[in-house]
């Protein structure tokens, strides 16, 4: 007889906010999504390659494989994804012109950003992906949890007058 080969059954995972808890290690941190000090996208991480609902090419993440949840007066969306590719890591910022199916890390760019948000507004993105084996998403992992915007509002210096008018 030949060699049998088990099905896997483990299903992805999209790191959230949480993901290492308190103390977590560096590789722990890298992994969890993040919102660029501009504001401008939002990195996520899978536990492995996903598959979304593209057709060209097939298993491509599309904008309408997530569901965008804003919040604090904002009306956050996803207009593009970039998937990494370690290949381009030294030449290219590691981010692909093309977007590649099977992918495990990818970056999401924002539209209806704030032009000058003040920290209170949220996005939280859940993923509707599978894995190459037809695993879909853990639903019980398959968001990033609340990722708040950086503040961008300038600070203001009030000044009170000292000895003016009336000052005794």
């Amino acid at each position: 007889t030949g060699t049998l080969y088990l099905n896997e059954k483990v299903k992805p995972v999209l790191y959230s906010v949480g993901y290492g808890g308190q103390g977590a290690s560096s590789e722990q941190e890298a992994l969890r999504p993040y919102v660029s000090a501009d504001n401008q996208y939002v990195e996520i991480n899978f536990s492995e390659g996903v598959y979304g609902s593209g057709t060209s090419p097939a298993g491509v993440l599309l904008v309408s494989d997530l569901t965008v949840t804003s919040g604090g007066g904002a009306s956050i969306g996803v207009s593009d994804i970039d998937s990494w590719d370690a290949a381009l890591n030294s030449n290219a910022g590691g981010w692909a012109a093309t977007l590649a199916a099977g992918a495990s890390r990818y970056r999401l760019t924002l539209i209806g950003v704030p032009t000058t948000p003040d920290g209170t507004e949220t996005v939280e993105i859940e993923a509707d992906v599978e894995d190459g084996a037809g695993n879909a998403v853990d639903v019980t992992k398959d968001t990033t949890g609340t990722l708040y915007l950086n503040e961008k509002v300038k600070p203001v210096l009030y000044s009170v007058g000292y000895g003016g008018q009336g000052a005794s």
